[in-house]
């Protein structure tokens, strides 16, 4: 049996947890909220479906985006992550 090699590389940049987190309180609650003030059930309803919808996409995609299959793909993440860093510390 082969055994796959798995490499898992985590942005831990606050500014993008801050971001991504942000951006799915504005998708779920912002219908909600509306509905509420529209004093309409209906939109209240539509939010908690796309909040459920946002919640299992995140949940579907949350090891995909970085998982990488090969030590070289591996690599070319880690410089991307490395060039954005010196990017964003030379602003």
């Amino acid at each position: 049996m082969e055994k796959k090699l798995r490499i898992i590389i985590i942005d831990g940049r606050i500014t993008r947890y801050l971001l991504g987190t942000f951006q799915a309180g504005v998708l779920v609650l912002g219908p909600i909220l509306i509905g509420i003030f529209a004093d309409s059930s209906a939109m209240q309803w539509a939010g908690f479906v796309f909040g459920f919808l946002t919640f299992v996409a995140w949940a579907v995609n949350s090891g995909s985006s970085t998982s990488l299959s090969s030590i070289e793909d591996a690599r070319r993440q880690l410089d991307a992550l490395e060039k954005a860093e010196r990017k964003a510390g030379a602003a």
